[in-house]
């Protein structure tokens, strides 16, 4: 995957969690069903990941029924940035970024490693006890209680022995409503969010969720309330906790006192979640279309051809399956190539100091040829000129198929002439 596809599918990602964040800030977060809450989250940043990859084929499909109206499909090439000196400017401000990610995201995996390997530590030396639904594992670690999908954490010098069951309810709440898999799941996009800070108020919501759902089913099932808060500020200062783990966490205490306190809201909590489901898929899938491959052209004036007619109109097609290729590359890095090669920056526009962004706009038809190359938005007459001309010289593509018929296809690419080395 190219730079620029990365770039933006990290951007996408970034905007989509920050939608399902501010949605559940701006309609959820007062509503304490933490359940449906806690789904709304999970399902938000589920599809704020796969909204990049679905988007393309929700609109194809939802173009194929719509209309019968025909169309020339479109397709954008990566940018390609040209100095003076003819050649591509392999070094950028979005690669630079994209080895920053990296760097974060390989510190991240390590640090999931790390805690994995402390947990399977734990287990393997620790004192394993089955306890209903769930297995304690004792040690003699500075870490407070906690809970890793079956496995419940104790050190039980640290935890007085009449808080010891109220404690393990706990953690067999978090266990039986899954929450370690969020945990999981959570850990993991941050491998490729950690700079969003979005996704750190997200995840911060979510466990803070996951800590009143658990509270509320311990305290639903507990004749003496007070004890088991008291249970709470007693082990909740013990230790440094793990990532991966469902913790009693100190700067969650005084939040889960005050939430024990508080009466379920239920009034306009189901029309609240409706209203952020449809808010959330609506705008993280518009923001997820790429609107310089969805970009549709109707033939004015244009019929839909018959069986019974000799020459096939090749502009009709809805979708076309295979996209034009460059000497076989389906990346188009060869033919950005081949313009950096070829594509000299104009003397005239070199001295006087001009340089910007120039779109061109062509056509691959059936037999591979290039036509109709125009310039969509030009900067000055002699770097128009010369981005047109390196475009019309290339060499025959691969063209684009549908249904196993070459067809025409329009694709759009950004110049830009750059006067920085």
């Amino acid at each position: 995957m190219e730079t620029a596809s990365i770039s933006s599918t990290l951007f996408k990602w970034s905007i989509g969690i920050a939608i399902v964040w501010g949605v559940w800030f701006l309609l959820l977060k007062q509503i304490n069903q933490f359940s449906r809450v806690r789904l709304f989250i999970i399902i938000g940043v589920l599809l704020s990941m796969a909204a990049p990859f679905l988007s393309p084929l929700l609109l194809s499909m939802a173009k194929t029924s719509a209309t019968s109206l025909p169309f020339q499909a479109y397709l954008s090439i990566p940018e390609l940035t040209i100095n003076p000196s003819g050649q591509e400017t392999n070094f950028s401000l979005s690669a630079a970024a994209l080895y920053i990610v990296a760097i974060g995201s390989a510190l991240l995996l390590f640090r999931i490693l790390i805690s994995l390997i402390r947990i399977l530590t734990l287990i393997k030396t620790g004192k394993l006890n089955n306890c209903k639904s769930i297995t304690i594992v004792e040690h003699n670690k500075s870490i407070p209680p906690f809970s890793f999908f079956s496995y419940c954490f104790v050190n039980p010098s640290s935890i007085p022995a009449d808080k010891m069951e109220l404690i393990v309810a706990h953690e067999i709440a978090h266990k039986k409503n899954g929450h370690s898999l969020d945990q999981v799941l959570m850990e993991l996009i941050g491998v490729t969010q950690w700079f969003n800070p979005f996704y750190w108020m997200l995840k911060k919501s979510l466990i803070e969720i996951h800590e009143y759902q658990a509270d509320g089913e311990v305290i639903a099932k507990s004749a003496d309330s007070e004890k088991y808060m008291d249970s709470i500020v007693s082990v909740a200062f013990s230790g440094i906790a793990l990532s991966l783990g469902n913790n009693f966490n100190k700067s969650l205490t005084i939040k889960r006192l005050a939430m024990m306190n508080t009466k379920k809201v239920k009034k306009h909590a189901l029309p609240a979640l409706v209203l952020s489901f449809l808010l959330v898929f609506t705008l993280v899938f518009t923001i997820s279309c790429d609107r310089s491959e969805t970009k549709i052209s109707n033939v004015e004036n244009e019929t839909i051809t018959t069986k019974s007619q000799e020459t096939v109109e090749e502009d009709v097609f809805k979708v076309v399956e295979n996209m034009p290729k460059f000497r076989g590359d389906k990346s188009h890095e060869m033919f950005r190539n081949y313009i950096a090669q070829n594509l000299k920056y104009p003397v005239i526009a070199f001295e006087n100091g001009i340089q910007g962004k120039v779109f061109v706009s062509f056509i691959i038809e059936p037999d591979g040829s290039v036509s109709n190359v125009k310039v969509v938005k030009g900067v000055d007459p002699s770097i128009d000129k010369e981005a047109v001309r390196v475009v019309e010289s290339s060499p025959k593509w691969e063209p684009g198929t549908q249904r196993g018929v070459n067809v025409r296809v329009q694709l759009t690419f950004p110049i830009s002439f750059s006067l920085e080395k």
